[in-house]
């Protein structure tokens, strides 16, 4: 399965310091993984963790395609 999604930060004069876009990314990157853990295992993860099985196979998915 494939999923496209685009990251967008709207403010006033279009311009996002570099820490708050960083947060906003890794806020949206938790958020993807908590998602596609709960469609993978049916089950709503309790916690998240970079060691997560979910997310080591899709990062060796990214490092393979990407």
């Amino acid at each position: 399965m494939t999923i496209y999604f685009d990251l967008v930060i709207e403010t006033e004069d279009d311009s996002v310091d570099m820490k708050a876009g960083l947060v906003s990314m890794q806020g949206v990157s938790d958020a993807v993984r908590c998602v596609a853990e709960l469609i993978l295992t049916e089950k709503v993860p309790e916690r998240q963790s970079s060691k997560s099985k979910v997310s080591i196979t899709m990062k060796m998915r990214c490092k393979q395609n990407c």
